[in-house]
């Protein structure tokens, strides 16, 4: 039986790739955006939200920060506030808004499969 959805925003391939398979893996079901703005159009063309969000931070476009922005502070994107974000960065950085944790690149696959569990079932 799948498991929740997980959105994955990332403009590396490589890791995008890694993140995916592990999902998909697992039973997961995976949307994949290349940046911030690629996944806000994928949010607003869903009728069932992802259940966790696996961010990374720089990105073309619209970066994280600003994706972080857009879903929890812009009311045209309220229905996305609750959704739990995981940063996925390689940057040592402090995080303007919400999220349930700041994972290292490269992310370690327990814990990443570990936060998939708690929130996307």
């Amino acid at each position: 039986m799948k498991k929740g959805l997980v959105l994955i925003v990332e403009d590396e391939v490589s890791i995008c790739s890694y993140l995916e398979e592990i999902f998909r893996g697992d039973d997961f079901k995976v949307a994949i955006a290349e940046n911030g703005h690629a996944a806000l159009n994928i949010l607003r063309s869903l009728e069932v939200l992802p259940s966790i969000i696996f961010l990374d931070l720089m990105m073309p476009v619209m970066d994280g920060h600003r994706f972080l922005y857009e879903i929890q502070q812009n009311p045209e994107n309220a229905r996305f506030k609750n959704i739990p974000v995981v940063v996925v960065t390689a940057a040592q950085t402090q995080v303007d808004g919400h999220v349930v944790a700041i994972l290292r690149k490269p992310p370690d696959l327990e814990r990443l499969l570990e936060l998939a569990e708690k929130y996307a079932l």
